[in-house]
């Protein structure tokens, strides 16, 4: 291929006049309550990689980059969340919609290379690129990256935040790429980012969040905050959110099983691979009342459905095992509790966190560490005129949780994989899990029930649990605040105060005493960092939740542009005054 570059395509001008039509000021409107969990989330370490998402082509033929690069910058001058950044304002998290870019498409021109380091090159800057956080509060909240190989062959790199996409985007994106690549305008236009919030709000107007809290509070009442897995390292060892996989294929006659029991049992392949999913989980662990975690979509409105966003949330089931007996009652207790789960909801997972796991412990994701997702899969293609796009799964090395399972279900077949955290896990405990995980596939997609003292397993032994820490002691009564012990001290007992809505703080006090939650704490850590120059996540606050604690913490760090540790720097600034 000796591709046409950017600029030289006839096709780039018909999408000119489209992008100078729009907008060149900021749009700001409330974000919705998606954007506002994914962002939440992305707060717990913004440094990291955990909700990035990515999407590789392969491509041969007569590649024209010009007009490739021009339906990029179309596609993000369409969906307003490609170009969303987020502001925190007051107590409330605002979308900032900005001005169409131009030049989205990074060229990477390999061809002078070898054709075997091209390959390792391309293979090296792949990964990388896939790896490297977002910035959501400047944005961008997309990356595009083409690279040139040789003469004929290229490769296309599209990562995105979640807190701008889900796995319902997909379908919009590709089509809609395919046909400005044509030099076309799709069909539909697109939904501004204050229509779509509105649709959102609208669709939740009727949801009594009174109510629907003290339901998931009876459900999720005497529930450990955090279960028992068996680990192989203790969580305070675990660093980061480095994951590894372990995949696993159905093989053709277990996945017709599978669909002969969803008959028979009148289930979805859901909620039967979810049974195995618990009951996996509750013989590796020992535990008969467990908590995990799914993904619930909220794309019901017809009029979300060409939509680019994330329209998806976390939300807890919790499976009691006492009391069944065989593999069809298991089944029957599992579609229970997804039948009550759909009619409830509505409720955001901050808000359950908020209402339910104000006291959280550091380094455990709030009530399940767990989550299983299904997900029946029919890619659309991505279509560009005179080459041939292969789709190339992109592998991430992040963990959102302790361990997850992913099924995802191609025509007949279903495939899947473990993931996990590397930090708590060792790969052949997983292969392990693996194994016990199909069996319980088998036994559940059986013709005939079988009891489940049968299937039972010896529990994988396990190092000890995390212990929840004591809760801070009130300081004691005093008319007096005790003074900071320098700036930066002052700065964060400052900050503490400000998001508790107190006048002042006693630097000892814990933040979360005080009644600070994940979301106030999420807030403080994006202030501080705006304040201090240094990254802080809402992490570091529940690690050291203490204006004195954080303080510390943050001595060593180093503002973005400085060679020295904050402490050097404000202590010279002082100095100087």
């Amino acid at each position: 291929m000796t591709a046409r570059q950017p600029g030289r395509s006839t096709r780039r001008d018909r999408h000119a006049g489209r992008s100078a039509a729009m907008t060149s000021s900021p749009v700001r409107y409330r974000a919705t309550t998606g954007q506002w969990q994914m962002w939440l989330a992305h707060q717990d370490d913004p440094t990291a990689a955990t909700y990035n998402i990515a999407y590789g082509w392969r491509l041969s033929g007569d590649l024209d980059a010009g007009a490739l690069s021009a339906a990029v910058d179309a596609l993000v001058a369409r969906h307003d969340t490609l170009r969303t950044t987020f502001d925190v304002s007051g107590d409330a998290l605002e979308a900032v919609v900005g001005p169409p870019p131009t030049g989205v498409l990074q060229l990477h021109d390999l061809t002078s290379l070898p054709p075997d380091s091209a390959r390792a090159r391309l293979a090296a800057d792949t990964d990388r690129l896939a790896h490297e956080p977002f910035d959501l509060d400047h944005g961008p909240v997309l990356r595009a990256h083409l690279f040139l190989i040789c003469p004929g062959a290229a490769f296309l790199l599209l990562c995105v935040h979640h807190v701008a996409f889900d796995s319902g985007s997909e379908p919009a994106l590709v089509r809609d790429l395919s046909t400005l690549y044509r030099g076309q305008n799709p069909t539909r236009p697109a939904r501004p980012g204050p229509e779509v919030a509105a649709l959102v709000r609208d669709a939740a107007a009727g949801i009594d969040t009174s109510a629907a809290l003290t339901h998931w509070r009876g459900v999720l009442a005497g529930a450990s905050p955090c279960t028992p897995l068996p680990l192989d390292r203790r969580r305070e060892q675990a660093c980061g959110d480095h994951g590894g996989r372990v995949p696993f294929v159905l093989a053709a006659d277990e996945a017709h099983a599978v669909r002969d029991a969803c008959r028979r049992l009148r289930v979805t392949p859901f909620v039967l691979l979810l049974a195995a999913h618990v009951f996996t989980l509750s013989t590796w662990s020992g535990e008969s009342d467990l908590v995990t975690g799914v993904p619930v979509m909220h794309r019901d409105d017809a009029d979300l459905e060409d939509v680019v966003g994330t329209f998806v949330s976390s939300l807890p089931v919790r499976i009691r095992l006492d009391g069944v007996t065989d593999t069809d009652a298991l089944v029957a207790r599992v579609r229970d509790v997804v039948i009550d789960l759909m009619q409830h909801r509505g409720v955001a997972l901050p808000d359950l966190v908020r209402e339910l796991a104000a006291d959280r412990l550091p380094g455990v994701h709030p009530i399940f560490q767990s989550m299983f997702s299904f997900s029946t899969v029919d890619r659309p293609a991505l279509r560009l005129a005179q080459v041939s796009a292969t789709a190339q799964p992109i592998l991430l090395r992040s963990a959102k949780f302790d361990l997850t399972v992913e099924v995802e279900q191609h025509g007949t077949t279903l495939r899947g994989a473990v993931e996990y955290h590397r930090g708590l896990f060792d790969e052949a405990t997983i292969e392990a899990l693996r194994a016990r995980l199909l069996r319980a596939v088998r036994a559940i997609a059986a013709e005939r029930p079988t009891g489940l003292a049968e299937l039972a397993e010896p529990a994988a032994a396990r190092v000890a649990a995390p212990a929840r820490p004591a809760a801070p002691a009130a300081p004691p009564a005093s008319d007096t605040v005790p003074e900071p012990a320098d700036p930066i001290e002052t700065s964060v007992a400052a900050a503490f105060a400000q998001a508790l809505g107190l006048d002042r703080l006693d630097p000892a006090t814990a933040f979360f005493h005080e009644g600070g939650d994940s979301l106030a704490a999420a807030l403080l850590a994006v202030r501080l960092t705006r304040q201090l120059g240094v990254q802080v996540s809402a992490k570091d606050v529940f690690r050291a939740p203490t204006a004195t604690a954080l303080a510390a913490l943050l001595r060593t760090r180093r503002p973005a542009t400085a060679r020295e540790p904050i402490a050097a720097v404000q202590t010279r600034q002082e100095a100087r005054r």
